[in-house]
Order: structure tokens, then sequence, then C-alpha cells
């Protein structure tokens, strides 16, 4: 973090900042692809002077590389990201009162207040990757797209009354279509399969799932119960399950 904790401790990075800017710069020239795991705003300015570094040494190129995660991140950082073209790969549900309760404990001040600010990636005009975290986070697509789209919890309701910083954090909910956009289209963008898959149309592969709710007409609420909504799934143009 850029300043320490509410309780006065502040850790120092995992990975001093000359060796994180020899590896990525190394990797970049080699070709790969770069995922930097960053979650305080200490940590993703690291990353990006890391991502910038290795494009002044390498050269332009398009790279789709990414910072995971950013969970504290400045405003100047989010524009830092977008003018580089980092991809910013966030996971809507690890926001869910259930799980931040603890985040909130140990950011209790202004920056809790910013927490996981996607809406704001978004109006910077960032490349957005919506992922799960998968396996350590439940990996089911409806219920992500619920904490996307209200903060909320759907897995116990009744945080909704009781978490105390939902209401200041409702300003960073997603609308119901740009959320399965970035999670779909904006995800395989991100690992370069954007020739394949994450929309609909010729030449891709026909993957996608058939649903009995409608949670653009009768409300983000049904989303909750996403499981029993799939009737039908698809791959590559082919039926492969039905309810």
């Amino acid at each position: 973090m850029k300043s320490p904790y509410p309780n006065g401790a502040n850790p120092g990075p995992i990975w001093p900042a000359e060796e994180l800017n020899k590896v990525i710069t190394l990797a970049d020239s080699l070709g790969m692809q770069i995922a930097c795991h960053a979650l305080g705003d200490a940590a993703s300015e690291q990353a990006l002077d890391a991502f910038e570094a290795a494009i002044q040494t390498n050269g332009p190129k398009e790279r789709r590389n990414r910072i995971e995660h950013l969970e504290v991140v400045t405003p100047e950082s989010i524009r830092r990201l977008t003018d580089l073209g980092i991809v910013a790969s966030l996971q809507p549900l690890h926001a869910d009162p259930v799980y931040a309760a603890n985040w909130h404990a140990q950011l209790s001040d202004e920056r809790g207040r910013r927490a996981f600010p996607i809406t704001e990636f978004a109006e910077a005009g960032s490349r957005i990757s919506l992922g799960t975290d998968a396996p350590v986070a439940p990996h089911h697509a409806l219920p992500n797209l619920y904490s996307a789209t209200t903060r909320r919890s759907h897995i116990d309701p009744t945080l909704e009354t009781t978490c105390p910083r939902l209401k200041e954090v409702e300003r960073f909910v997603l609308p119901l279509d740009d959320s399965i956009r970035y999670y779909t289209a904006g995800t395989a963008w991100s690992i370069w399969a954007d020739d394949k898959y994450g929309t609909l149309e010729p030449g891709k592969s026909a993957d996608f799932c058939v649903l009995s709710i409608d949670p653009f007409k009768d409300g983000l609420e049904t989303l909750k119960e996403a499981q029993k909504g799939v009737t039908e799934t698809w791959l590559g143009g082919e039926k492969v399950w039905s309810a």
C-alpha cells in the first residue's frame, strides 16, 4: 500500500522493483504475454512501472498484457493503465459483502470507499476483462454477473442491510450489458482469442447457453437463481446439455 493500514502495518512488496522490471522486460522481449498480480495501490503503480520499462526497452507492439485484481487503485494509475494499453483483469465476486467484510475491516479509511472501482476503468476507456478467479472463487457465470451489477451478496442476502460499506460502493456497479461484454468479448480479447470466442457471429465458435430467465426484463435478482435458469448449453454449435 502507498500508506499504512489503519493499524499502522505497511508490508513491502513481494518483488523488489528492480527485479520485477528486469523479469518483465525479459519476458516481453521473448514475446510472452504477461499477467501481473497487484491488489494494493503501491503494487499497481509498481506493476505499471515495470510494464512501462518493458515498452521503453523493447519498443512498441501489441501486447495485451494485464494486471490482475486492482482492488485498491488510484485514479492516476487507472489513467496510466489505459494509456499503456494494459488490460484491467477484474473479479467482481471478490466485492461480494461475504468476502469483502475483512477487506473493509482492514481498509476502514477513505480507501474503503473506493473498493473495487470497476466503473472508473470503464469511464477511462480501459480494456477490461471480467473473470471469476477460479478455482479460488466460485466460477458460476450468472451469480458473478449479479456481483458485477449490484455489489450485493447472492450468498447471504441479509448483508444487504448490515454491510456498512454497501451504499458507498454502489456507485461502482456496472450495467448488465456492459458486464456481459466484459465477461465475454473483453476476456476473449485479453487472451488473444477474440477471433474465435467472445461474441456470437459468423466464423466464431457458437458457445452459448439458453436461459429460462430474462434479467433485462425480469430484474437482476433473477441472476441469483442462475443455475436453475439454464435450460440448454451449446459448444461449437452443438447442444451438449439440456435440462
